[in-house]
């Protein structure tokens, strides 16, 4: 967990099935947990970019918006039957101090050789 002063920032890993789990899908549900309503699917899904989580290709959204007190960043990779979700949520202040952090920790993530 990230602090910034009394704001606080949390980052959680969920395994999930991939089936049914659609990037699109997700990133709505997070654009709305945090308040983020003002934008369509579209226009969230294009702050979507690419990077690489232990050689795995993954979609990365970065959810920050002046007016919002909350804030995402979320990667979403798919490794065999699985979605890996990476989540840094929480007040936007502590959430953009622990982005440097958490990009690092992604870095360094490494799957078990069990999935």
């Amino acid at each position: 967990m990230k602090t910034e002063g009394d704001k606080k920032a949390q980052i959680t890993i969920v395994e999930m099935p991939a089936a049914v789990n659609k990037w699109g899908e997700n990133v709505m549900r997070w654009a709305g947990e945090i308040g983020m309503t003002k934008q369509s699917g579209p226009e969230l899904v294009i702050r979507t970019s690419k990077v690489k989580v232990d050689g795995i290709d993954a979609q990365r959204i970065r959810l920050i918006e002046d007016e919002n007190e909350h804030a995402t960043i979320a990667l979403m990779a798919v490794r065999g039957r699985s979605a890996w979700f990476f989540k840094l949520t929480g007040n936007k202040s502590a959430v953009e101090a622990g982005e440097p952090e958490f990009d690092k920790f992604l870095t360094t993530f490494k799957f078990s050789d069990e999935n």
